[in-house]
């Protein structure tokens, strides 16, 4: 994903596809409604330095999608309840 697509308006993935609330504030607000959230991320963590990782990252605790990463982010979940 490339940074444009979270932080600027109308930033859609689709052409046609107009939004004017960037992506990255969609996020925001998926993490302000709920009370505990995590980002389950496939990409192995030696290569989150990507910019757009970096940006959600600043919106959610993010974890590998491995079994070690579900189960560290289950114990924050529920540390969080």
């Amino acid at each position: 994903m490339a940074p444009e697509e979270l932080i600027e308006p109308g930033g859609a993935i689709y052409y046609y596809h107009n939004n004017s609330t960037p992506g990255i504030e969609w996020l925001r607000r998926i993490e302000a409604h709920f009370k505990s959230c995590i980002w389950l991320n496939p990409i192995p963590s030696r290569n989150w330095n990507r910019p757009s990782i970096e940006l959600i990252r600043k919106v959610f605790p993010m974890y590998e999608l491995t079994l070690d990463g579900l189960d560290q982010g289950t114990k924050h979940l529920v540390r969080k309840i």
